[in-house]
């Protein structure tokens, strides 16, 4: 999230989405049969692809397949600074479970160590519901993400308490739910 004393256009639309997300009521008995706890380490704003791992490399480029990714990160999208930053998640025994990327305004990539199979997805701050599979995995991302302690900034809003949300998707195919078929085909190369 913003810190308070940045007052750019971007930092008050970053400070605005985070008071959002964070004010929303989790009001649910909704609790995963295998509860695991996450914690969001290592978050490092990235400015050019060196400073990335070699898993997120691969991953980040693929998430601008065709386009110069090393472009990207210097100038931005259509001259605005995307902002990038990753950090990684890791579980109670320091074990890494996923990889985290945020940049301007609200896309977020949720990504295992390694490979292109994205785990969840948005554009616009609010992780898309793509599969029941998901919503313990949006539960351990949501309180790792409340906890404050791990300084990625880009807001995001892991959805575990609506059960509308959940109802929505229960009946869907696998892979038909919202953009999961294009991100993954997108990432993939397909």
């Amino acid at each position: 999230m913003a810190t308070d004393d940045d007052d750019s256009p971007t930092g008050a639309y970053a400070s605005q989405v985070a008071d959002i997300i964070f004010a929303q009521p989790r009001d649910s008995t909704y609790v995963p049969p295998e509860p695991l706890e996450l914690r969001v380490t290592n978050r490092r704003a990235i400015a050019t692809l060196d400073e990335l791992e070699p898993d997120e490399r691969a991953q980040f480029v693929a998430m601008f397949r065709g386009e110069d990714a090393e472009q990207i990160l210097r100038d931005g999208i259509e001259d605005f600074p995307i902002d990038l930053e990753v950090a990684h998640v890791v579980d109670d025994a320091g074990a890494l479970r996923y990889r985290l990327y945020g940049w301007n305004f609200g896309v977020i990539y949720l990504m295992p160590p390694s490979g292109l199979d994205v785990v969840a997805f948005t554009s616009q701050h609010h992780l898309e519901h793509w599969s029941a599979d998901l919503r313990p995995t949006f539960w351990a991302m949501d309180r790792a993400l409340m906890r404050g302690d791990h300084g990625f900034q880009q807001s995001a809003e892991f959805c575990w308490w609506r059960e509308e949300c959940w109802e929505r998707i229960k009946n869907l195919a696998p892979g038909t739910a919202y953009s999961e078929a294009h991100v993954r085909r997108f990432l993939r190369g397909d």
